[in-house]
């Protein structure tokens, strides 16, 4: 699920904000949707609904989305 494009991930090139989020405030973000996915507590439905948003921040990030 890992997106060579986060800025976790390739920081150097990106950089800047998103939408007026910093490159930290999205890897928290992501970081957290990611833990509770991997976490096991939870409902499939919750469960699938945070892949979809991660998939949807990784994909903004990755579309270049910046203020």
């Amino acid at each position: 699920m890992s997106n060579p494009l986060h800025p976790k991930h390739n920081s150097t090139i990106l950089g800047g904000t998103m939408l007026g989020y910093t490159e930290t405030d999205i890897a928290i973000m992501t970081d957290a949707m990611e833990d509770a996915i991997k976490s096991g507590r939870l409902s499939d439905e919750i469960t699938d609904g945070l892949e979809k948003a991660q998939s949807f921040l990784d994909g903004l990030w990755a579309e270049g989305y910046f203020d």
